[in-house]
């Protein structure tokens, strides 16, 4: 499934038109004119949008009146999480707090490892090719000594040592052992894992192997013996799993509530999940009914009353918001066959 991105925590959804972004309301008005390069959304109140200033692209944060309260100075941002939020300036990371202050020095790494965001007041970051955990002042509470880790979620964080895959508390004991090929974070008291699964190697590889996924409580425990090719985090009480090649949804006792039937599918949010049939997408309630039938190419979450979805004609790209009636309510088209260049100030400013 392509990546829609999903509307943020207010009623605020990003647009874009004539390749430059701006936002509208859940009624489709558009309350910020498009006028930024690249933007993402609303989060705590802010925004990380980025303008060409001096030839070269750079990041800021504006508030729900368009108005930039952190001006763009970075070379990258992350969004607001916990009063914080993850800027790039030069080759290192640190954070800021919604004054623009520096709170945690830019000497991070990053490489795409850490999500550079705040969780239950600690953030995984990446020290000289290893990861540990620093609290909202920047300290180090737990050594960098993992070759991978996750933020915490529900006081448990998923870790990696020498290709095993663990979960450690607050403190850095690990609670959970390291015996899982790999492991995805906590949700409504349950985590994943997987056993058997090939690492360093590709699907197609000879020799590779899935393997399959399993359900675990706060000790490690695996909560029900099921196992499952595709498993995800729980969400409104139900799991999205996939078994012989389709998607069905269980309870937190293993127990199926939609059984598989659909080709792909999405966790529920608000009521609702985005699912597949025929290479078609629409939307379910948790008994398995059709809300919204199938008719879009793709399909993301709803958040805050919004979902974006994706339509293609023999001449254009559709990208449109609907609500939970499945009426739209935001219009955006992309000619089709159209390359889209990244934002380039020099062009802009020539």
């Amino acid at each position: 499934m392509i990546c829609i991105q999903a509307v943020g925590q207010t009623d605020i959804f990003r647009i874009e038109r004539n390749g430059l972004f701006g936002y509208a309301n859940s009624r489709g008005k558009v309350i910020i004119e498009p006028r930024f390069e690249l933007a993402a959304e609303f989060s705590e109140g802010l925004a990380s949008v980025s303008v060409c200033t001096d030839r070269v692209l750079l990041w800021g944060f504006i508030d729900e009146s368009g108005q930039f309260v952190i001006k763009p100075r970075f070379l990258n941002s992350k969004s607001f999480r916990e009063g914080l939020a993850g800027v790039q300036i030069g080759a290192k990371w640190g954070f800021i707090n919604k004054k623009g202050q520096m709170i945690v020095d830019p000497n991070l790494d990053d490489e795409y490892g850490p999500d550079f965001e705040f969780r239950e007041g600690l953030s995984a970051v990446k020290i000289k090719k290893k990861y540990g955990y620093i609290d909202a002042a920047g300290k180090l509470v737990i050594p960098a000594d993992f070759d991978f880790a996750d933020n915490f979620f529900e006081g448990l964080a998923y870790v990696m040592i020498d290709g095993k895959a663990g979960f450690i508390d607050r403190t850095g004991k690990i609670v959970v052992p390291r015996k899982y090929e790999l492991a995805s974070r906590f949700s409504e008291g349950l985590g994943l894992v997987n056993i058997g699964r090939t690492l360093n190697k590709n699907t197609d590889d000879p020799g590779y192997s899935a393997g399959k996924w399993y359900y675990v409580d706060a000790t490690g425990k695996i909560a029900f013996p099921t196992s499952y090719d595709f498993a995800d985090e729980f969400s409104e009480g139900l799991a999205v799993v996939r078994v012989n090649g389709k998607i069905g949804y269980i309870d937190k006792n293993g127990v199926y509530v939609v059984k598989p039937r659909f080709d792909n599918g999405e966790n529920f949010s608000e009521g609702l999940a985005a699912v597949e049939m025929n290479d078609r997408w629409g939307y379910i309630d948790k008994t398995g009914r059709y809300i919204i039938r199938p008719r879009f190419q793709d399909a993301s979450n709803f958040r805050g009353g919004i979902a974006g979805i994706r339509n293609v004609s023999p001449k254009f790209i559709h990208y449109n918001y609907i609500d939970k009636k499945g009426r739209y309510i935001w219009y955006h088209k992309v000619e089709r066959g159209v390359w889209i260049s990244p934002p380039n100030c020099t062009t802009a400013q020539n």
